[in-house]
């Protein structure tokens, strides 16, 4: 892998899916698609021995975040 040979021991990812960005029907759903996300992150990262630097928190990150959260 290139990042591997570049030095790179880190990947960097949100695990936080907020559900004003990625609007489901209901928790079920959210909660699936959310699983599904950071079982894809956990795999990539254990399989190809990174670390993983997890980002959480995007309050106003995005206008529609804004816009639901005011």
């Amino acid at each position: 892998m290139q990042a591997k040979n570049a030095g790179i021991n880190t990947l960097s990812t949100g695990f936080y899916q907020n559900p004003a960005d990625v609007p489901r029907a209901g928790l079920v759903e959210w909660k699936s698609a959310f699983d599904s996300e950071w079982t894809k992150s956990l795999t990539t990262a254990k399989e190809d021995d990174f670390n993983l630097l997890l980002i959480g928190d995007d309050d106003g990150s995005t206008v529609r975040s804004l816009a639901l959260r005011w």
